[in-house]
């Protein structure tokens, strides 16, 4: 079923879609010794005791050493001392990280810098050059030097309104629609050179089908006027463990900043947590739309370019679904503007006359979301040999094809809610 109704929503889209010791001789003298002699002993006598002092001396200076270089292997390291032999830690171990080389003007030589960060040992972790990455005990951790949304002008840019302006890449109101009860702190700023600000929300898992919270803490620290570090700890409150604790405090000693994670503020938050209060709405594509209380997905009809949605997730129990999909069609989307009603409504009649029985085509021209095309009539969408009325709407922008479907056996719930989504849907760009 899930392949019919696939097929028939992308016959459109294909339709419309054209990386030493050495040795020593004793000598041996024979016969009476003279005064001449026993001079020369005194003297022999004098320099072994000034080499013993020197190599009593030596090995006082070698002890020292050793002494010097197991202080600092066994004192913890903090974060950017460059201490990559500490092995004291029960959770994290060390790697070094290097800056993209550029070229010193004065010496003409090629420079970077590099540092020594320590991540959890997990089951996935991903190291390259500039950044590394660990999963493990619920705990998501990252380090990146210079990452790719600082701002293009960050070297202008103090560390705190660097923080910011990651914060404005990562939570545009555009793709938050999915976080729930969402908070954030205020940048705190730590000395000269360091900031720190966290947030928390409650998103919802299709996998698990139940909300959960997650805690997201950012550290940035400018190891100079050209290089920015950032360091990111997100804690997925459903995967932690009596464990996760140990770990957090380890993170917290070497880079010297508080992780925010509290395990029974988080399962109160889920207690009091209202979802009715903070509405349906869902990012779909580039689409932002709202659904009404109780629909979710429909994960046997679903696939995963073209979702499904119903009553509890059950479209056949329900009667009415819809689907939502989007197409990237480069140019091409802004070609069917240059047709006329009288052609456009030709070609889909054609295009879908062996999917729709009393196909009825309107041409409805621009609408919230751009160029709109109403195909309507009857189809067996599932396979299962029932015909649904449907309602298709295809939205042509400048370079986008939206098909926004909706279907019903008895009633018109699904094509009302497809007319309402053309009406009140955003696009984030």
């Amino acid at each position: 079923m899930k392949r019919k109704l696939i097929a028939w929503i992308l016959v459109m889209v294909m339709a419309l879609s054209m990386s030493g010791c050495s040795m020593l001789q004793e000598r041996l003298g024979r016969g009476q010794r003279t005064e001449e002699d026993a001079s020369a002993d005194e003297d022999s006598e004098a320099s072994d005791d000034e080499d013993a002092a020197d190599a009593e001396s030596v090995a006082a200076d070698a002890e020292d050493e050793v002494t010097e270089e197991e202080v600092a292997v066994d004192e913890t390291p903090i974060f950017g001392d460059g201490n990559a032999d500490y092995d004291g830690f029960k959770y994290l171990y060390a790697e070094e990280l290097q800056t993209a080389s550029v070229k010193n003007e004065e010496s003409g030589k090629m420079e970077s810098e590099k540092l020594v960060v320590y991540i959890p040992m997990g089951d996935y972790v991903n190291v390259s050059r500039d950044s590394a990455y660990s999963d493990e005990l619920g705990v998501d951790f990252s380090v990146s030097l210079n990452p790719y949304e600082l701002p293009y002008d960050y070297e202008d840019r103090t560390v705190v309104e660097n923080l910011e302006g990651i914060f404005e890449y990562e939570y545009d109101e555009y793709f938050m629609v999915n976080y729930k009860a969402f908070e954030m702190s205020d940048i705190e700023k730590i000395g000269d050179d360091a900031c720190r600000a966290a947030v928390s929300y409650i998103e919802y898992s299709e996998y698990d089908e139940e909300y959960n919270v997650r805690f997201v803490t950012y550290f940035m620290k400018e190891m100079s006027p050209a290089n920015m570090v950032l360091v990111k700890a997100e804690i997925w409150d459903e995967y932690t463990t009596g464990k996760t604790e140990e770990l957090v405090q380890e993170l917290e000693t070497f880079y010297g900043f508080d992780i925010e994670w509290d395990a029974a503020a988080a399962e109160m938050r889920l207690d009091t947590f209202d979802p009715e209060a903070e509405g349906n709405k869902m990012l779909i594509g580039s689409l932002i739309i709202e659904l009404p209380s109780g629909w979710k997905e429909d994960e046997d009809l679903s696939s995963y370019d073209s979702p499904v949605y119903a009553y509890e997730g059950r479209a056949r129990n329900s009667g009415s679904f819809i689907s939502v999909s989007e197409e990237y069609l480069y140019e091409d989307a802004s070609v069917i503007r240059m047709l006329t009603d009288d052609e456009i409504a030709l070609y889909f009649e054609v295009l879908m006359a062996e999917t729709i029985e009393d196909i009825e085509v309107e041409v409805m021209g621009e609408t919230n979301l751009g160029f709109t095309v109403k195909i309507s009539g009857k189809s067996d969408v599932t396979g299962l040999g029932e015909l649904f009325d449907i309602v298709t709407y295809a939205v042509f922008d400048d370079s986008n094809m939206y098909m926004i479907m909706g279907a019903d056996l008895d009633g018109t719930e699904g094509a009302d809610l497809a007319n309402l989504i053309l009406e009140t849907a955003e696009s984030v760009y």
